[in-house]
């Protein structure tokens, strides 16, 4: 928690969408959160979240082949 900060430097107020981005995705709580303390604050905005790779959580022993 407390991990998202708006900081105040880019004015989103007049702005109708936002798009988060997130490299990589595990469990989804990053995007989340952002998403969230987003609309917390700007209620009007439409929010996408993109997600270029979907982490596993999955140990290399227990996929490599035998």
């Amino acid at each position: 928690q407390d991990v998202f900060e708006l900081s105040g430097v880019l004015d989103i107020s007049k702005v109708n969408q936002v798009i988060l981005v997130d490299d990589v995705m595990t469990t989804g709580s990053t995007v989340e959160l952002a998403a969230t303390m987003i609309k917390n604050n700007y209620p009007t905005i439409n929010i996408i979240g993109l997600v270029l790779f979907r982490g596993v959580n999955k140990r290399w022993s227990d996929i490599r082949p035998s």
